[in-house]
């Protein structure tokens, strides 16, 4: 009897028990063998390896210095320094004759308060100057006086003197109101104080601001009464 022929294997039949035989996977870019990439590619990859690099590097010094400031904010409580004019008295205000013209003579004395609060913190000032000012009079400035610069001691108060002469000339124009303001005593006046404040934190000075203490005008007869007129600080630079 004649055998029949095997029938054929259907496609994609498998013998059973075989091993399954996965393909190969071709070959990707980031699979290439680094001889493969062009200079430039190198150069990318570096490049934004290092800016990651970079910025992670900010970002945990940006959160230290911030840390550390709480820290040192916390600890040493810093206070800004307390400014006072404590006396303020004109002891000349005249006008004579002169060969040059009509001439002002004032003098003047004042005395600055300045108090530090801090428990662990000295204050430096720079050279301390105040100025004496007249709005009633065209020129303005009626004199300066500067006192050296100073380092005060944590909770401590220090008083600062001034005094100034002044020989004023005055144009024709003015001469009668003037005269007749001194004899009033309505003339209005005002200081100012100028000087450069820094901090010494353990040894370590930390920076210098320039300060202006402005004190409210008043009359001469307010400030023979000894009436302290009241004085605002503003910071003109960190």
């Amino acid at each position: 009897m004649t055998q029949a022929p095997p029938l054929a294997k259907p496609p994609g039949y498998r013998e059973p028990g075989l091993p399954v035989q996965k393909p190969p996977e071709p070959l990707g870019k980031g699979n290439l063998p680094p001889s493969f990439y062009t200079e430039e590619e190198k150069r990318r990859g570096c490049c934004c390896r290092c800016c990651c690099c970079l910025f992670i590097f900010i970002i945990l010094l940006t959160l230290f210095f911030i840390s550390f400031g709480g820290f040192l904010y916390l600890w040493y409580e810093p206070r800004a320094p307390l400014f006072s004019l404590k006396s303020f008295q004109v002891n000349e205000f005249n006008i004579t004759s002169t060969a040059d013209g009509p001439t002002l003579h004032s003098k003047m004395s004042a005395s600055l308060e300045f108090k530090n609060a801090n428990k662990n913190i000295k204050m430096v000032y720079d050279r301390i100057a105040l100025s004496w000012y007249s709005d009633d009079i065209a020129s303005g400035e009626l004199g300066q006086d500067t006192v050296p610069g100073f380092v005060q001691e944590p909770n401590n108060v220090r008083v600062a003197k001034f005094s100034m002469k002044g020989n004023l000339p005055l144009d024709g124009s003015s001469v009668k109101k003037v005269t007749d303001r001194i004899r009033a005593k309505s003339l209005m006046t005002h200081v100012e104080v100028r000087t450069g404040i820094g901090m010494v934190l353990s040894g370590l000075k930390i920076g210098t601001v320039e300060v202006k203490l402005a004190c409210e005008a008043s009359s001469l007869k307010h400030i023979q009464e000894g009436a302290m007129p009241k004085c605002k600080a503003f910071v003109f630079r960190l």
